[in-house]
């Protein structure tokens, strides 16, 4: 019985050291108790009430087991839902953050457009500058070669209708002298033939062609614009053919241009038909 009593009160101890509710308190035993007043019944009860003990103790801790359980559980949904409201509120800042950042955005593609637009107005008012300062460059270059080309049409024309007027005066000329030579000739037949002699027996001087040509030079000088009508009084005077004098006065006038391009102090020469 006495080896029940100190199983017993180790058992206490082991409560107690466990954190399970102080039996002795509720049971308290008095070791100085006479050995004889530990019977099998009082061992008995104090059995059952350790039994009784022990599965409340163990009801309680597995309460608390539950419970902590739970506390942590709930713990966890707290932390879930902190989290949850914590990526809501995130969620809430970039949405107001996402206007702004693209109302940002939009200013700088509206500035970065803007920037862009002068860019392009200044190439392309540079661009039209350029193209018309070249443009009228190449215009006055234009007008001038247009200048120069009319020029010297207008120079080819004068020239070639100058030319057109001679070959037909020439023409003309030509059929007139042959005109007037066959005049000429008919009048000589019709008159006597004449001798060379006169009537001593001598010749007759006759004028030298280079004569004929000194007196055609004194009324060049006088004036060189010969009608048609004093070239036939020429050629009638100086015994020479109206295409002859008329050449004549036609060189001599091409001679004299040339002179003056040339040189303004040119001497004056006799032409000769033979030159």
């Amino acid at each position: 019985m006495y080896d029940n009593f100190i199983q017993l009160t180790q058992a206490y101890d082991i409560f107690n050291a466990i954190g399970l509710p102080d039996i002795n308190a509720q049971f308290p035993l008095d070791i100085d108790e006479s050995y004889n007043q530990f019977n099998n019944i009082l061992v008995k009860d104090y059995s059952k009430t350790l039994g009784i003990l022990i599965q409340e103790s163990l009801v309680m801790k597995k309460n608390e087991s539950e419970d902590f359980n739970q506390q942590q559980i709930h713990n966890q949904l707290n932390f879930q839902i902190s989290i949850q409201c914590f990526q809501e509120q995130i969620q809430h800042l970039q949405d107001q953050l996402t206007p702004m950042v693209s109302i940002q955005n939009s200013a700088k593609s509206i500035y970065s457009s803007e920037k862009d637009l002068k860019i392009s107005e200044n190439v392309v008012e540079y661009s039209c500058d350029s193209q018309f300062q070249n443009k009228k460059v190449q215009i006055e270059i234009d007008n001038t070669d247009k200048s120069k080309d009319s020029q010297n049409l207008t120079t080819e024309l004068d020239n070639l209708s100058s030319n057109i007027r001679n070959q037909q005066s020439l023409q003309i000329n030509e059929m007139l002298d042959d005109l007037f030579n066959e005049n000429s000739r008919s009048s000589a037949d019709k008159q006597p033939i004449k001798s060379n002699c006169s009537s001593s027996g001598k010749p007759i001087k006759q004028r030298k062609p280079y004569a004929a040509y000194e007196t055609l030079q004194q009324y060049y000088e006088k004036n060189p614009n010969w009608s048609k009508q004093f070239i036939y009084h020429l050629a009638s005077q100086l015994n020479l053919s109206y295409k002859k004098i008329y050449k004549w006065n036609w060189d001599r006038k091409k001679r004299d241009k040339i002179d003056v391009n040339t040189t303004q102090n040119a001497p004056r020469v006799l032409l000769h038909p033979h030159e």
